[in-house]
């Protein structure tokens, strides 16, 4: 057949048609960025919730009913809620209540590196229990 009457419908003309082995994509669709796991976390932490509280609608950030649940928690007297609430504080109060980021988790290098290096303390004394770190860091005041 002649190549200038397979032109049609689903049939564009040669000089326009995907030559053999080559995409019409070549480089494929970009891949989403999704940013690292700091910005991951602090987005998610304000996004806004509705909630009906009294009857009435209102609208919270989940930074919000996190830090509600924590503090409730503590006042009911859960160990852990108090642990992490003593925790938040405390990087709250030596960082500034600026950055509310390393309020809510802290710097994460400055803790590995404080965790690293207290881990090869342990083990150089030969005690390489895991909680040892935890107690130390979490402990609730007595």
């Amino acid at each position: 057949m002649n190549k200038r009457r397979d032109v049609g419908y689903k049939r564009p003309p040669c000089e326009h048609r995907f030559k053999p082995g080559i995409s019409g994509n070549p480089r494929g669709r970009p891949k989403k960025d999704r940013g690292t796991l700091i910005e991951v976390v602090t987005n998610e932490l304000d996004r806004t919730v509705t909630l009906n509280e009294g009857g009435k609608k209102r609208v919270f950030t989940k930074r919000q009913l996190i830090g509600t649940q924590i503090v409730n928690r503590a006042a009911k007297g859960e160990p852990w809620a108090l642990r992490v609430l003593l925790s938040m504080l405390g990087s709250a109060e030596s960082v500034g209540a600026a950055d509310h980021v390393s309020f809510v988790i802290g710097d994460p290098e400055a803790v590995l590196q404080r965790y690293r290096a207290e881990r090869g303390a342990r083990e150089a004394a030969g005690r390489a229990d895991p909680d040892d770190w935890e107690r130390a860091h979490l402990r609730t005041p007595e």
